[in-house]
């Protein structure tokens, strides 16, 4: 017997930070979200996102350059707090500056399973709704297929509210 997987991404071709903010600003909801992307080791090597994401929220910048950082392992940041909802960024630490494919799907899976656990950990704190918006990650410079990635998100973000713009 087969078994199907509920897709659990929707799409959004809207901005990620607007949205993010809108929807922090729900005075009625107490949510909490995180904005996870993939990240080179060599921090001088920066995708778009995440220099878009530094100019919004300036702390990215110095927690980042703070710590040394391997494949494999993520960085949360508390980014922003709009009325008692927060916003955390997520650097999932799994490109690598290699001249033929850069992202590595091993180091990719455990960066999201950290994730997932990072927003089973806030529920059960907390018992707040959590919700992961992202970019649509790992296809760029990182050289990831989107088909692949998609899969990953379905099985690791599996029952979490997940949101990937198109436009960023």
């Amino acid at each position: 017997m087969r078994t199907t997987i509920k897709n659990t991404i929707n799409y959004y071709t809207k901005d990620l930070f607007d949205s993010v903010s809108e929807i922090s600003s729900n005075k009625n909801k107490e949510q909490d979200i995180i904005i996870p992307n993939i990240s080179n080791i060599d921090f001088n090597i920066k995708s778009l996102f995440t220099i878009v994401a530094e100019e919004r929220y300036p702390v990215i910048t110095n927690e980042i350059q703070a710590q040394k950082h391997q494949l494999g392992q993520n960085l949360f940041i508390k980014a922003d707090r709009i009325n008692n909802n927060n916003i955390y960024f997520c650097q999932m630490f799994c490109d690598r500056n290699n001249r033929f494919k850069n992202i590595n799907y091993i180091h990719l899976v455990s960066c999201m399973i950290g994730v997932r656990n990072f927003c089973s950990n806030i529920k059960n704190k907390e018992d707040k709704h959590i919700e992961i918006h992202a970019p649509k990650f790992g296809t760029g410079k990182s050289g990831g297929r989107w088909s692949t990635i998609s899969d990953l998100i379905n099985d690791c973000w599996q029952g979490i509210p997940t949101f990937i713009y198109r436009n960023n």
